[in-house]
């Protein structure tokens, strides 16, 4: 760590010396290597004190398990610090630092241009010398002499400019940069692969230049020659307005005054600036506010587009728009740069075409000027010929590249395709030829190939391979082929597109993907033949097996690069309103989400989960559908999933009627018959869908003890031994051929999840070997203790005599050597009375006894601690091992993928292999079966009988559905309206006097009662935890030295008023360390919204897990309150562990269930919020939605008229420190500590209390 922190100076640096990234991402690997290893040996330590350790004491601030969580808690932070800072060691920002050459590439129109810019500008209000170039400005010469004539400078040669440039950078302690726009554009096809390289090279001479160059990302092969791309350039995609494509389409249509689409924006050119304001502008200047129906391809966009500017210039310009000038001189600007295969021509040159449509003599009321004006053309300037004195060139192409490629294509067709016969067009000798004869042709022609595979389908109903089969097979038509159908209009779309795709080579990743990628895009079409319902079909059909391989293995692929799986959850969490979706159109978006529910990629699952919820809680009706949909899906992996959704989404819910419909469909589904699937997550969300409806009061016909434990599923043994696998699946040579090695280690071997999660490692099962439904056997104690009963006294008193023998000589063998002393016996002594005593006892006894002696109590002397009815978990590992055999893992299909997922990481949450998505589902399916065969033991300590009631009494729930947190600011301080920070840390003062005085402490009648500025309601803090240590020097860690801390604990109790006198002056004479006081427990594997009703919270609701409602009793019984009173709160804590969807743990300060109850209080789908019966919000944790700490906050004026109304107090507790942390540990340093105590009540309206302070010292 002190290597990493010494490496890490450097980045705070402004610096050109090189940064050692690769050593600080080897250091952060090791260390974070490190903490896992810490972490698993905290867990292991947990794991096995909870076998020996009561809950109740396990939950004591001061016991092994609470201490543990604390320090584990402080690793998740370092965790988290280590994992941002190797990605930022890893980044594209940290690399530039080393290498200063920047290649950004994007699609037309997605912004490239305005990006460099956008730099260019805010590095010159910087003073940073900046050069912006057009690469569509350069010839075909040496660039450097055309660089220099275009700034107009008068240096000699690169090494002169290139010197003045670096002196520059220098002088103003930053890079100078030369930013070079579109490369694929003018002559740079022919240009950049000659020259791009000497120009990096003679870069890499001047330390204070970088460099940023630009190209359409599907010329990129053409302009950028592959040794520089990957060697020598960090690339940056450019994606345009990419996961901002809602907002921006949003206020793109909003400016326009355009109502939104009907369906989400899902293809990805609405990413494109350019192309989202050609639409709209289109739209806007027909005067139209929605979409007309049937635009749906891209020509029929672009035409829109042309009309719409011709109506419009025919109101600006005063000409009749039936004489469609707009579209003419649109065809006969088309028509020159088609018949010239250029994507530009000279501005007079257009200027005269353009106005002979249209003559008119001034030039702001020309055709011309109109069509730049609106859009549809730009003008620029370029230098064709360096080397000559021509002067240069204005020219004009049209604004969106692709619109040009559409139209150039449009006019090809018009002239030169042979209706009869539209494949002898594409013959030889034929102008069309020229574009298809060869794969070098289609990848200089590629924007013409994408808009002819448009276009040819819509004029001939064939596709363009069908008329041109040599090509069919060259990648950049494939990828045209596929970029087309998400444009075309879906009547364009027949059998032979689906012969096409099925001909395209799906072993090919990147072809196998871009398949899977279209059909995602056109997935919510509800017309489409390849939307959802085409791509579910096709994935239902296939093998759990073998739709992972290829289905699984994708998502895992995409997830995260900025795809149509990343588009889609990002549409479906977004909060834009999702009113105007039509159910149809909801139903073909969630299906896609749905099968994403099958990745093995936690982080992908989960967030689709908490999609899926977000998109569904208010179209249960939708839902409802899905579920049907997917009744019969083959992996288990997404039907849990999709009941976890219904079960938030009915959680979440107003929709009495909707949730009504669901409940019973789930109830027909899961519990009609008399075994539900056996799956233990699956169950409990499809039971919580039907416990959500009946907590409602809503009618359902169901037989409700169908949908509680214990179910009916079969068991049956493991078919094979453990040598019996072992020989069959165990590699013998690991280092040759891995095949189910990993499977194997993990399940059956050392690996974390036979240690962990099946329990090998603690030895410790929740359920026992004796079956449900069978009188249990008595225990070996059992039936030693009637032996001895059953003796005579002589016979009883041998027994005894030989039992105490036995013991000591069993102590003597631990080497507890002190009973040699006092009975003066050695071990071999001690062995040779054992023997005599036993042959003694044996003279005594009858016939029978003599036969129960052997068979029962020899067995148990010899060994006692047996646990005769744990679970053998040998059998677990052989059935869980089993069942990931019988679900199709093959090595064959995952082992490469499985082995490069298996380095990855320990850590729980993250990205598993597809084996350990098996492991799960099989543990699951597992641990059904057993809960509806066996017995359930559960917390062993525990003295009470106990029976399985469901997935909370364990930690086998990895996710809370019901749980949806909104995005708040993270960053600054946690001074905020409820809590004022204080900053002060009164450095001169010296240490001793700091901590006796009160000072640099929150204000505690502040922190009490608080007022929003924001609306101007007052509120009482209930329940607060705050804790501040003084920030180090730069230059220092936080604890080399002593540095100053404090931290303050503000609780609350209800207290009836006949007793409020006495216990709040019993309340200012106390000392509270120690925290003896009642106090809220954290709730762990209860859902949010079954907070305080479902059967998880009310299995937590008693004393065992310190919930004890009104009581006058300590927390350890030890001390009584002169009066009964209520703890006001209570805190739901989910703990990130597998769940991914979260970033760390999340705790959500909850009034108490009383106070719920009483007041009549709902919650709402923002955590933490309570409202009553007018919608007012009553209770709220504001951190939740602001930034600034944790703490329960009620509204003054309603709990205030609550109290009144119940004849109760309310009463506040304070309990807090300053103390000196850090620095040598050395007892004569220590300083002391100031032990601060108090409390508080309202009288009359104000507040009144006291706070009592010791200053504790080593004397």
């Amino acid at each position: 760590m002190l290597q990493l922190t010494k490496s890490r100076m450097q980045l705070s640096q402004t610096t050109i010396e090189p940064i050692e990234l690769e050593k600080i991402s080897d250091l952060c690997t090791r260390a974070t290597n490190l903490v896992y290893s810490c972490t698993s040996e905290f867990r292991r330590i947990r794991d096995e004190s909870r076998s020996t350790i009561k809950e109740t004491d396990a939950k004591s601030p001061d016991s092994l398990e609470s201490r543990l969580s604390y320090q584990r808690n402080n690793l998740e932070k370092l965790l988290s610090a280590l994992y941002h800072c190797h990605e930022f060691a890893q980044s594209h920002e940290a690399l530039l630092a080393n290498k200063p050459c920047l290649l950004v590439m994007g699609e037309a129109g997605t912004g490239k241009t305005h990006l460099l810019c956008d730099v260019a500008k805010q590095r010159i209000l910087l003073s940073q010398p900046t050069i912006v170039l057009l690469g569509g400005h350069f010839n075909n010469s040496e660039p450097w002499s055309q660089i220099i004539k275009e700034l107009g400078l008068t240096c000699r040669n690169d090494e002169e400019f290139l010197g003045a440039l670096d002196a520059a950078g220098q002088a103003c302690g930053s890079r100078a940069l030369i930013l070079i726009d579109a490369l694929n554009e003018g002559e740079g096809r022919l240009l950049w692969p000659k020259y791009l390289g000497s120009i990096l090279t003679a870069l890499s001479r001047f330390p204070h230049v970088g460099i940023a160059v630009s190209v359409r990302s599907s010329y990129e092969r053409l302009v950028i020659p592959h040794d520089l791309a990957d060697k020598r350039f960090v690339k940056e995609v450019h994606s345009g307005f990419a996961d901002h494509e809602y907002d921006a389409a949003g206020r793109f249509f909003d400016h326009y005054n355009i109502q939104r689409p009907s369906i989400p924006i899902l293809t990805p050119e609405f990413r494109n600036p350019l192309f989202l304001k050609t639409l709209c502008k289109g739209l806007s200047n027909r005067g139209l506010v929605s979409i007309p129906d049937g635009l749906d391809g891209i020509t029929a966009v672009f035409n829109f587009f042309v009309d719409s500017v011709n109506d419009k210039l025919a109101v600006d310009l005063k000409f009749d728009p039936r004489g469609r000038y707009v579209q003419k001189a649109v065809s006969k600007l088309v028509a020159q740069m088609a018949e010239k295969r250029q994507a530009w021509i000279s501005r007079d040159e257009g200027s005269d075409l353009i106005n002979g449509v249209l003559p008119r003599l001034e030039h702001l009321s020309s055709l011309f000027h109109g069509l730049v004006s609106e859009g549809l053309l730009s003008e620029d300037i370029a230098r064709l010929d360096y080397d000559s004195q021509t002067d240069d060139v204005e020219m004009i192409r049209f604004s969106f590249d692709r619109f040009g490629d559409h139209l150039m294509a449009s006019y090809l067709l018009d002239k030169y395709l042979e209706v009869p016969d539209p494949s002898a067009s594409f013959g030889e000798g034929k102008v069309l030829h020229d574009f298809v004869k060869d794969e070098s042709a289609i990848w200089q022609y590629r924007g013409i190939i994408e808009a002819l595979s448009i276009q040819v389908p819509e004029r001939t109903k064939k596709e363009l391979t069908e008329l041109v089969p040599t090509i069919k097979t060259f990648e950049a038509v494939q990828d045209a082929f596929l970029e087309s159908l998400r444009w075309r209009k879906p009547q364009d779309i027949g059998k032979s597109a689906l012969e096409y795709i099925n001909t395209i080579d799906m072993h090919s990743e990147y072809s196998h993907d871009q398949i899977l990628e279209t059909l995602l895009t056109v997935a919510a079409k509800p017309d489409h033949p390849f939307n959802a319902k085409f791509l579910h079909e096709n994935l239902r059909r296939q093998n759990l097996a073998d739709r992972d391989a290829n289905w699984s293995l994708f998502l895992h692929r995409q997830y995260k690069s900025k795809s149509s799986v990343d588009r889609l959850i990002d549409w479906a969490c977004s909060t834009s309103d999702k009113s105007y979706v039509t159910d149809d159109a909801l139903t073909l978006l969630a299906i896609p989400i749905t099968w994403f529910l099958s990745s093995s990629n936690r982080f992908l699952r989960d967030r689709s989960t908490k999609a899926l919820v977000l998109l569904l809680e208010g179209r249960l009706q939708v839902l409802g559908t899905l579920l049907q949909e997917f009744s019969d899906v083959n992996d288990p992996y997404v039907s849990e999933r999709l009941f976890a959704v219904a079960y938030g989404s009915s959680l979440r819910s107003t929709d009495r009627e909707g949730i009504q419909k669901l409940a019973q469909l789930v109830f027909d589904m899961m519990f009609l018959g008399d075994a539900p699937p056996p799956h233990l997550l699956l169950r409990d969300y499809a039971r919580g869908v039907i416990e959500v409806a009946q907590h409602m009061g809503l009618s359902l016909k169901i037989d409700t003890k169908k949908i509680r434990p214990p179910y009916k599923s079969l068991w049956s043994e493991p078919s094979k031994t453990t040598e019996e696998l072992e020989a069959e699946y165990c590699p013998t040579d690991w280092s040759k051929d891995r095949a189910f090695g990993d499977i194997w280690n993990s399940v059956m071997g050392f690996g974390d999840f036979a240690r962990y999660i099946i329990g090998t490692n603690s030895h410790h099962f929740d359920w026992s070997n004796e079956r449900l439904n069978q009188r249990r056997k008595p225990s070996r104690k059992k039936l030693c203790e009637k032996f001895e009963k059953s003796l005579g006294v002589r016979e009883r008193n041998a027994f005894s005599k030989y039992v105490r023998e036995r013991e000591m000589l069993e102590l003597s063998r631990r080497g507890q050597n002190i009973l040699e002393g006092v009975f003066h016996y050695s071990e071999a002594e001690l062995d040779s009375r054992v023997s005599a005593l036993e042959k003694a006892l044996k003279k005594c006894l009858s016939k029978p006894q003599l036969k129960r002696f052997h068979e029962v109590v020899i067995p148990y002397l010899n060994n006692p601690h047996v646990d005769e009815f744990a679970f053998d978990l040998s059998i677990a590992q052989r059935w869980i091992f089993e069942r990931i055999v019988q679900l199709g893992w093959r090595p064959e299909l995952f082992g490469e993928f499985d082995s490069a997922m298996h380095e990855y990481s320990r850590h729980p949450d993250k990205a598993e292999r597809i084996g350990k998505k098996y492991q799960w589902i099989a543990y699951h399916e597992f641990l059904a079966r057993v809960s509806d065969n066996f017995k359930f033991r559960g917390d062993t300590w525990s003295k009470m009988g106990q029976t399985y009631q469901g997935p909370w009494q364990s930690y086998w729930r990895d996710i809370d559905p019901s749980l949806l947190l909104p995005i708040r600011e993270t960053a600054g301080s946690d001074s905020s309206w409820w809590f004022a920070e204080p900053l002060d840390w009164q450095t001169d003062l010296d240490d001793v006097s700091w901590l006796k005085s009160g000072i640099g402490m929150p204000n505690i009648e502040a922190l009490i009662k608080c007022l929003n500025p924001n609306d101007g309601t007052s509120w009482l803090m209930l329940e607060g935890f705050f804790s501040r240590v003084q920030p180090a020097p730069p230059d220092e860690e936080q604890y080399d030295t002593a540095r100053r801390s404090w931290h303050l604990i503000l609780k609350s109790y209800l207290v009836r008023k006949r007793d409020a006198k006495a216990v709040f002056e019993w309340a200012k004479q106390q000392d509270f360390m120690g925290r003896w006081m009642p106090e809220s427990s954290d709730l762990t594997q209860v859902f949010l919204r079954e907070y305080p009703w479902a059967p998880s919270f009310e299995y937590k609701d008693t004393p065992y897990f310190n919930h004890t409602s009104w009581s006058r009793h300590g927390r350890r019984g030890n001390r009584t309150i002169p009066g009964s009173i209520l703890v006001t709160n209570d805190e739901y804590l989910w703990e990130r562990g597998y769940d991914c969807s979260i970033e760390g743990p999340i705790r959500i300060k909850l009034p108490s269930k009383e106070i719920i109850n009483e007041m009549k209080l709902h919650s709402t789908n923002s955590p933490g919020d309570f409202i009553d019966s007018d919608k007012t919000v009553v209770f709220m944790d504001p951190s939740l939605t602001q930034r600034g700490p944790s703490v329960l906050l009620a509204r003054e004026q309603n709990l205030a008229s609550y109290l009144r109304d119940k004849k109760y107090e309310i009463f506040w507790t304070i309990l807090g420190e300053k103390n000196l942390i850090g620095g040598p540990h050395r007892s004569e340093d220590w300083k002391g500590r100031l032990e601060i105590n108090g409390a508080y009540r309202i009288d009359s309206g104000k507040l009144i209390g006291q706070l009592n302070t010791v200053f504790k010292t080593k004397n």
